[in-house]
Parts: C-alpha cells; structure tokens; sequence
C-alpha cells in the first residue's frame, strides 16, 4: 500500500524540513502526515516546510500514532507513496451536495484513504456519496482525525489549508486487503432508537435515552451511572446497530445531557441496538482476527494470484479507535503485540489511533465504525 514510512518527534520545526526530505525521493507521488495530538503544532511553521515541495501532501492531527509496533502521543508518522496518488479536498462535509470520485485507470484495483474530522456532522451522509461514486473493485480505508477532548479545533491539513468539519480523500493505484473486528459481545436488547437526532441518541423505546440506559446498566451490572461518571462507565458499555445480516457496528457513547446520549458517529432513526460489554482479552483477540481477515482479503485478490515479487504486500496500516485504547488502559501494549504476532509476514506496521473508524470492502457500503480495529495489507 505504502512505500516508505517514518517517524519524527515534531519538537522542533527546522526538524520537519529534513523528515520530509527522508520521506520524499524521486520516485514519490505523495506523502501523508500523521500527528498525535500532544505534538507542538503550528499549522504556519509546518505550512512553509510543505510549500518547498510540488507533490501532493496532507495529513491531520489524531489522537496517538502507531508506528512499529509503537504508541505515540506526541510524534509525527510520515507515509510515502509511490504509485498514482490523487488528493481530493472537502472543505465541509455537512450539506455536502455532490462529490465525484475518480481514477486514471479504472479498470485496476484501487484503493481510497478517507480521513475526515471526527467530530464533524455529515460524515455518513458523506461516505454515502463517497460509495455512490464508486465502482466495485475500490476499496476504502480510513479514520476519524480529532483530538481527544470532546470540543472541536481544526485537525485536517493540506499545503494550503488547516481546518475543520472536512475530509480528504487519496486515490491510489494499488490493491490492498482490509480486515474489520471489534470483540464487543451481547449485553441486552433488542431495543428500538425511536428518536434520534444526528449524533444524539434522545429516545429508546420511547423512554428519555439517558433514564432507560441508566436502568439496564445497573440492573445488569450494579454500577450506578450519572452524567459526571458517564464517560468512565460507559467506555464498556457501547451500543451495538444491528444491521440487515446480522453484523454489529459499535456506536460508541461519549456524554449525557439532558437526558440525551451524544453518540460518535449517527444512527438512523427507528435503528434496532443492543448494548455491549467485552473484556480485554476479548478485544485483544479481535485485532489479530482482523490482521487475519486483511491478509486473507488481500491472497483473494487477483494480483497477489499472479505470485510476483511486484504483488506481494508490502506494509500493513492499522486503525485502532481511541477509546479502545482508553478501555484497555495499560493493555493497549497488548494489543499491538496481537497484531504483531498475527503479522506472519511480519510486513512493516504503521498506524494511528482514530475517532471513528472507516472500511468497506469494495462491494458493501463504507461504514464508520467505533471501538473497533481496521487492518489494511497491501
């Protein structure tokens, strides 16, 4: 998927410059810049390292970086590549009326890096048209960008622009193989979201949202939940949407107010949930499920078929939700390991930790995901 990978601490900005030049050679058609949040960043200073170079790049702030086998906070990962790159820019995601995706040739297999502001509204109204304007044999990968405080700052960033509430979308010839698990397991339901706006989950079972989570999980677990503990108790406690075969997508819920559930990422109205609970070990499974699932994905494609030296993959992506970070707390060390150990090709590992994941397979809609792990090999 990708050609070359690098990490520096982003502590100085003369410092950029020379990354930079690490990571662009003559063969580089583009370059994507991953910053955690806790990084000192000055959209300015950076802006006037990234004008001195005429090829495509761009990149957002998130809430940790994953580079071989690594977490970082505070640190920038840089990713090369160097097959056909195409940016494309949206300055808004909410309202979005048309967005056309295209590619030089589409007759190969293709893949997409979606990255969109976390906290933004609109996002799946924009993975819709997203899908709309594609064809069967693209294939989409990407996250959240945000830092990990619910208010929102600007988080996307090209040579021209720093700002909020958009989305990128790279376009680049190459195939890749995508694995999706969460290990989130039945609590109860099924229940019914009869009243929903955006993000805000306010009715369930026609009961205020708040007052009828707040029963379920002391009556099956005995903890007593109020908005000021809500965040700390809920992390394990995520809703689940059922979807027409069956599957789980996790919403995860992240504040109270008023009686109303803030939500990242939307459901539709009249949507059937249920409620989750997991352990960590459950979660730590799941990653190397889904490594195990892209590197199957990616033997099925026709290129790898072929058995060339030019189709085999080359690096692995990881996209890991933050708050699984924050449920594991001082396991989340553990989890890259089982990604590691599932990488049997033990291919280079690069990644970063997400507000909302992003994944479709090429024949299904692009979903956003939460407190779930996207792999990509390719």
């Amino acid at each position: 998927m990708y050609h070359k990978a690098g990490f520096y601490n982003g502590r100085n900005y003369p410092g950029w410059k020379e990354f930079l030049e690490e990571l662009i050679g003559e063969e580089t058609t583009g370059v994507i810049l991953f910053v955690g949040e806790k990084t000192p960043f000055d959209y300015q200073q950076v802006q006037s390292h990234l004008r001195e170079f005429t090829i495509p790049i761009c990149g957002g702030i998130f809430p940790g970086v994953i580079y071989r086998g690594n977490i970082a906070t505070a640190g920038v990962l840089g990713i090369s590549f160097n097959k056909p790159f195409k940016l494309s820019i949206i300055d808004k995601l909410a309202g979005l009326r048309d967005f056309q995706l295209s590619f030089e040739n589409q007759k190969q297999l293709q893949t997409c890096l979606v990255l969109v502001d976390g906290w933004a509204s609109g996002i799946d109204d924009f993975l819709y048209k997203l899908f709309a304007s594609s064809t069967h044999n693209i294939k989409f990968i990407g996250g959240g960008a945000g830092r990990l405080a619910l208010q929102q700052h600007p988080s996307l960033f090209t040579r021209d622009n720093f700002w909020a509430d958009g989305g990128i979308v790279v376009s680049i010839d190459s195939a890749i193989g995508i694995g999706v698990a969460h290990g989130w397991q039945f609590l109860h339901g099924p229940i019914v979201a009869n009243k929903v706006a955006d993000q805000y989950l306010q009715e369930i079972d026609w009961q205020p949202a708040f007052d009828y989570y707040r029963k379920i999980i002391k009556n099956k677990t005995g903890l007593k939940i109020n908005a000021d503990n809500f965040p700390d108790i809920a992390k394990g406690y995520p809703f689940g949407m059922v979807k027409t075969d069956g599957s789980l997508v996790v919403r995860d819920a992240v504040s109270v107010k008023d009686g109303t559930i803030r939500l990242i990422g939307t459901i539709p109205q009249n949507s059937v949930l249920t409620i989750l609970q997991s352990s960590s070990q459950s979660l730590i499974t799941a990653a190397g499920r889904a490594v195990n699932q892209a590197y199957t994905d990616y033997k099925n494609d026709t290129p790898y078929k072929n058995d060339t030296p030019n189709n085999k993959p080359t690096g692995m992506f990881v996209i890991s939700c933050i708050s699984r970070s924050i449920y594991l707390e001082n396991q989340v060390n553990d989890e890259l390991r089982e990604i590691q150990t599932n990488n049997l090709e033990n291919l280079p590992l690069a990644g970063f930790f997400s507000i909302g994941e992003i994944a479709s397979l090429g024949d299904r809609y692009i979903e956003l995901f939460n407190k779930t792990v996207v792999v990509g090999v390719g």
